[in-house]
């Protein structure tokens, strides 16, 4: 039975002469926290705008919702009425070919002659956190140290803010760095909502993988304790996940813990699985292990761009460019889904497309490792560090897979949160969509996405057995 494994690739050597080849690259990179009120915005990114003039000038950020809006509601659509600046089709793609990724290339080329196309909107700099986690980033400029094993396997020192805002000058950590910073950015300490994993493609309707209600509680965001009792148990983040469909897998829960330093705290899972009536550890599933849920269209470390271990790759930065990138979300997440799946893609007139600056990370196979994907561009958005799209290429370098994070500024925070996630896999001919959303009519969540704390106790192992669930 097909079941389980959404979790369980989720978020999240050097000996001592590496160590301190670290805090050299470290020491050259300028590790100045005052540069976070300078030319910095708080979070790392370059606080003016582009040459170009298609990235304005950060100015603070989304903070404050429209009028009239409340929690009850889906996340707040703060662009009402706003026109693409312009559109990129099939035909004139090689105009803007430099801010295009080879993922965005293929599915244009591929798709162009069927609707697929990218409607590029005023780039807007919703990007904010609170006071609190733009102090301890500044902290963490300096504290920050990387795990005994090497940066891979994580860091110690850092707590309560992005660990990493001012990248090394050495290209391999500073590719593991900003790695790190997606897997930990700043999106609220605890959320809950439902989420739905779609399977389309090939010309034929899509399919209903999983449904689930999920829970998430980021103790790396959670001011209850001091860094020093963080860092002596470093479990950055626990998610618990209770399947509502499809019929198979109604009443199985999972619950998943993850770290910032797998040194010291290994990632530990537990289910309930319909059938067995019990709760038991589950395995550690990680890497390229298929994603049964996604009727095994992705593997477990594609989950939100990228997710889980990172010690397979050898992480590198190429540098920052000006690349068009799905942003500021909010049509795709308000409407019936009926009318978001297409045959072949997703409906690409709910999209928003926004030019923004990132970080261009390349992920090759690290020496004596194996992966079915060994080689991975990923695009990290320069000012909330999220993975905003991903390219793999398979084993004789032919391109495979292109996905994409759907994300939505949630000014009630602030924050910016991920909404969803979808995945094109070139070889299957398949797409999936992962979101807030499965109901064909409004309102799209059967809860609206939630920011209020839950009792901690939620992500126990106990918690399976007392939720219903048996």
């Amino acid at each position: 039975m097909k079941r389980r494994n959404v979790l369980l690739g989720m978020s999240a050597g050097l000996a001592a002469p590496a160590i301190l080849k670290f805090r050299l690259a470290q020491a050259a990179a300028n590790l100045d926290p005052s540069r976070l009120t300078g030319e910095l915005t708080p979070l790392g990114a370059e606080r003016a705008a582009s040459a170009s003039g298609l990235v304005p000038a950060w100015t603070g950020g989304a903070t404050t919702p429209p009028a009239g809006w409340t929690p009850a509601q889906n996340g707040p659509n703060l662009f009402p009425g706003q026109a693409p600046r312009f559109t990129v089709n099939q035909s004139n793609m090689a105009q803007y070919s430099a801010m295009l990724t080879d993922g965005q290339k293929q599915m244009l080329s591929r798709y162009g002659a069927k609707g697929f196309k990218l409607n590029v909107y005023p780039t807007e700099r919703t990007a904010a956190a609170p006071q609190f986690v733009y102090d301890n980033t500044a902290l963490n400029v300096t504290r920050v140290t990387p795990a005994d094993s090497g940066i891979v396997f994580g860091f110690k020192g850092g707590y309560l803010g992005v660990p990493f805002p001012i990248l090394s000058d050495d290209p391999v950590i500073a590719g593991a760095q900003a790695i790190w910073n997606h897997n930990l950015r700043w999106g609220g300490t605890f959320f809950q909502f439902n989420q739905s994993i779609m399977v389309g493609g090939g010309g034929g309707a899509p399919v209903i993988a999983s449904v689930s209600k999920q829970s998430y509680w980021y103790p790396y965001y959670d001011q209850y304790q001091t860094l020093e009792q963080y860092d002596g148990n470093p479990r950055a983040s626990w998610i618990r996940l209770d399947q509502t469909a499809p019929a198979n897998q109604i009443g199985q829960s999972e619950v998943g813990g993850y770290s910032s330093n797998y040194d010291r705290v290994p990632p530990l899972a537990f289910e309930y699985l319909v059938g067995e009536g019990r709760i038991r550890q589950a395995p550690d599933i990680d890497y390229d292990t298929p994603n049964a849920q996604s009727d095994d269209v992705i593997n477990i470390d594609e989950i939100d761009c990228f997710s889980g271990k990172m010690d397979r790759y050898i992480w590198t930065l190429k540098g920052k460019k000006e690349v068009i990138v799905p942003y500021n979300q909010w049509g795709i997440f308000n409407t019936p889904t009926s009318q978001v799946y297409g045959p072949d893609t997703i409906n690409q007139d709910l999209m928003r497309y926004e030019v923004h600056r990132v970080w261009v990370v390349e992920a090759t196979l690290a020496p004596g490792k194996r992966h079915t994907m060994p080689r991975r561009i990923f695009y990290v958005d320069e000012d909330t560090w999220q993975v905003l799209t991903t390219d793999g290429y398979d084993s004789q370098g032919n391109f495979w897979k292109t996905g994409q994070l759907l994300v939505q500024a949630q000014p009630q925070l602030p924050g910016t949160t991920l909404s969803g996630w979808s995945v094109h896999n070139f070889q299957s001919n398949a797409y999936i969509l992962a979101g807030t959303y499965y109901a064909d009519s409004p309102p799209i969540t059967a809860t609206p996405l939630s920011f209020a704390p839950m009792p901690r106790t939620t992500w126990s192992p106990q918690a399976l057995a007392n939720s219903g669930s048996l």
